[in-house]
């Protein structure tokens, strides 16, 4: 053999070599490869099985939360002889709020509808079920609220020769989930509710208040409600609005359907906004409403 092609046949045993040691590489990556991917299906698997856990952990805690909800509305039928519950709590107090946060309450049945421009259900879930903190803690209306509110109560009373009386907080009869606080009981049959807006009084009852209205109506099994808007510049506005069964069953399924949804941990559907205003004439619909002259 030649010095040229033993020079070759070495080069080509050298190629063989290099080749041979560079699949080895490729093999070796490959396998670490798959390696990691497994290793990362396993973690992904691990946080699958530990969100499903915690899913249910808070099911069940919820569901215990419930049933001690139910057992204290079984008391309160036992103590009282009655299908209604009312809990003696005051209004403002410790036990009165630990008793609200507990339930949703009248006040928030219009964000659960969809018939509240200020806030909307898929944050309120996010609050019921521990995703966010309320970082609501009063304002400038809250405070004029609380402020008017006992004028405008003692306004009225003069005004139409009504007497009103504080009351506490209502637990709903078929569904101890839900809630109710009203301003006051007037008569056998009446409720009262007092708003204090800042600009002028309301000529109409907004649609997120007649959600409240008609939950309250509903719960305390009342037949109507006078629906006071008060400002200390300007005459008040007294709007007498009635019970509505069409709007409780209108109402009530959707209630149900938002507590499904915190009780699985589900998030609720979004209403499009750009519905908005046909949700509430088609809600507001369902009530009368009349203007309470003055006697």
């Amino acid at each position: 053999m030649t010095g040229l092609a033993a020079a070759a046949v070495s080069s080509h045993r050298e190629d063989d070599t290099s080749g041979s040691v560079d699949d080895d590489d490729v093999d070796e990556r490959d396998r670490e490869l798959a390696a990691a991917r497994a290793r990362l299906e396993a973690a992904r698997q691990q946080k699958a099985a530990l969100a499903q856990n915690a899913k249910i952990l808070r099911a069940e805690l919820r569901a215990l939360r419930d049933e001690q909800l139910d057992l204290e509305d079984d008391l309160f039928r036992e103590l009282t002889g009655t299908g209604l519950i009312l809990s003696s709590v005051v209004q403002g107090s410790t036990r009165w709020n630990r008793t609200r946060t507990e339930r949703f309450t009248a006040s928030q049945f219009g964000v659960v509808c969809g018939v509240s421009r200020y806030a909307r259900g898929i944050d309120l879930w996010m609050l019921r079920t521990g995703r966010i903190e309320n970082p609501f803690r009063g304002n400038a209306d809250t405070e004029r609220g609380n402020l008017l509110e006992p004028v405008a109560l003692r306004w009225y009373e003069r005004a139409y020769q009504e007497h009103v009386q504080t009351t506490g907080f209502w637990v709903c009869q078929e569904a101890s989930y839900l809630g109710a606080s009203p301003d006051g009981l007037v008569g056998d049959d009446g409720l009262l509710e007092i708003k204090c807006p800042r600009h002028a009084p309301h000529t109409s009852v907004p649609s997120h208040y007649m959600a409240q209205i008609q939950g309250q109506l509903h719960i305390t099994k009342r037949k109507w409600c006078d629906f006071v808007s008060y400002h200390e510049k300007e005459d008040p506005v007294v709007l007498r609005v009635y019970y509505s069964p069409s709007y409780w069953a209108w109402m009530l399924p959707q209630l149900r359907a938002f507590y499904f949804h915190i009780q699985t941990d589900e998030p609720p559907p979004k209403l499009p906004l750009e519905n908005l205003t046909a949700r509430q004439k088609q809600a507001d619909a369902l009530c009368r409403v009349e203007p309470r002259p003055r006697e």
